[in-house]
């Protein structure tokens, strides 16, 4: 018995069926791209297109929060003197006060006051005091008060008499400079009212101080 003829359809389906079935092996053996290698230099460079634009730029992001502060530096060298400021260097002037007399115990003087008085030194305008002293000639000086004026005008002198001398002075002196930056205040032209105020303030001390004494002493 012969072999059976294949007819030309057959011949095709078994074409069809062979590739079918290894023909996917077939291709993916032989033309599947694994790396650039495979591929021609030259086609390689068609295939590179041009560089994109741009793209549009991002907001800023929130600023974060501040560090710890770092450690202090070393101290660095001392700067050069500074040029001396401007001063007020004139020299002290005295100027007396009234030359006042003192009444004797128990006596009352011209400003209504028992065995006491006072003398008031004043620096004239553009001047301070800085300092001040008295001249006193009495027969018992129980008590003195020397101080300037608290607007600094003027220097005030009282003095108490505990004897019966009534030829006793007090004269007060002033020791005055010129009003300076230090000084923030114009200086006066004359004792003013503080200073009257502040003197018969310690004359009434003065005179309270002399009775005590005297009540003390019998």
């Amino acid at each position: 018995m012969y072999p059976r003829k294949l007819s030309p359809a057959s011949i095709v389906a078994v074409v069809a069926l062979f590739f079918a079935l290894g023909g996917t092996a077939f291709a993916t053996s032989h033309y599947l791209i694994t790396s650039t290698s495979q591929i021609k230099p030259s086609v390689l460079k068609k295939l590179k297109g041009n560089a994109g634009q741009n793209g549009a730029a991002g907001q800023n992001g929130a600023a974060g929060q501040n560090g710890a502060a770092g450690p202090a530096g070393p101290q660095g060298p001392q700067g050069p003197a500074g040029a001396a400021g401007p001063s007020n260097l004139s020299s002290l002037t005295a100027y007396e006060g009234p030359n006042k007399r003192v009444p004797a115990y128990n006596e009352v003087g011209p400003e209504g006051f028992t065995g006491v008085e006072g003398s008031i030194a004043t620096c004239p305008a553009g001047k301070r005091v800085v300092s001040g002293g008295s001249n006193v000639f009495a027969g018992g000086v129980e008590g003195e008060i020397s101080e300037a004026s608290e607007n600094r005008s003027s220097w005030i002198v009282i003095v108490a008499n505990g004897s019966t001398y009534t030829k006793g002075e007090v004269e007060a002196t002033a020791y005055c400079a010129g009003t300076g930056q230090a000084v923030a205040a114009t200086a006066p032209r004359i004792a003013g009212k503080q200073a009257i105020a502040q003197s018969r303030v310690l004359l009434a001390r003065m005179e309270q101080r002399l009775k005590n004494e005297k009540v003390k002493g019998g």
